[in-house]
């Protein structure tokens, strides 16, 4: 056993001798130091990060406020690298698209989005005002209102009936009669807006068709069952001028911004082409407001 490894003591030596010999072993080895090395050496191609003088004394003010002393040199030098370390992690975080798949940051960023796009209107002129006026005049007057009296059955609509047939034959309305109704017996002046919310659509519709001045129903609301008579209908009238301008100011700026979006979206659509996987590209383009092209999905021209 110890003469075995005497004799491959000898043997490597020569073995080497062999090896290094051969050529192609001499261009690899070569090729490895140079490849090694450069290896070590190179830099990455660097993107520069700028930090705000202004952020990072606000970052070590407030440093300072929270410890109730001044910070160490080395201290600073730490805020000044979390928050090139952030930057790096925002830019990295870009680079590998993560934004693309979280919603709530796809979220801020659509709405990061409507803030830039969004563009402060012009003063509007006299004729600009007059036109939107023209285009909807019900938006500038006091809308329509009903003025009824009822009684109000919380129950079935069977007690509402015999009320109803007693009323039609010219009995007086008994004070007992009838479920209390938070708002009493005469509702005076009150728009379908307002009924809505208080009573639901139904009512709000059969209420409509009700002829003025006679008792009817019963009438069905999300809270029970109506014997109704309507004292009047009110038609639209005017607002006051000053609450009129406030609109017509307001309403500009809502169109303006509007229009300038809408052609801003316009604008940037014309890079896309919108497409879903296994769906008809037609059917998706007219979702999507674009021109149908028949055979291109998801590209970018």
């Amino acid at each position: 056993m110890k003469g075995r490894t005497n004799h491959d003591s000898r043997a490597r030596p020569e073995l080497l001798r062999r090896v290094v010999r051969e050529p192609l072993v001499g261009f690899a080895a070569a090729a490895v130091a140079i490849f090694g090395f450069n290896a070590l050496v190179a830099e990455p191609e660097q993107e520069t990060i700028l930090l705000s003088p202004d952020s990072v004394a606000l970052m070590i003010e407030n440093r300072e406020a929270v410890l109730g002393r001044s910070l160490t040199e080395q201290e600073q030098d730490r805020i000044v690298q979390n928050l090139a370390d952030q930057e790096v992690l925002v830019r990295e975080a870009v680079r590998l698209g993560l934004f693309m798949h979280d919603p709530k940051t796809r979220k801020r960023l659509i709405d990061q989005m409507h803030f830039l796009m969004a563009k402060k209107a012009p003063a509007p002129s006299r004729q600009d005002l007059e036109r939107l006026r023209s285009a909807r005049p019900d938006r500038y007057l006091f809308p329509r209102t009903v003025s009824f009296e009822h009684v109000f059955f919380t129950g079935d609509a069977t007690p509402a009936q015999a009320l109803l047939r007693d009323l039609q034959d010219g009995a007086e309305i008994p004070p007992e009669a009838g479920d209390r109704f938070w708002l009493g017996r005469q509702l005076e002046g009150y728009t379908d807006s307002q009924l809505l919310t208080l009573l639901g659509h139904g009512f709000v519709r059969d209420l409509r068709a009700l002829e003025p001045g006679i008792w009817s129903g019963p009438v069905k609301s999300a809270r029970g069952w109506h014997i109704v008579r309507v004292t009047a209908f009110h038609d639209p009238k005017p607002l006051p001028e000053r609450e009129v301008q406030r609109r017509l100011l307001e309403d500009w700026e809502t169109d303006y911004r509007r229009r300038t979006y809408d052609a801003q979206l316009a604008e940037m659509r014309r890079h896309y082409r919108v497409g879903l996987a296994d769906a008809p590209l037609r059917a998706v383009q007219e979702v999507a407001g674009l021109r149908p092209e028949a055979g291109k999905t998801g590209q970018r021209p």
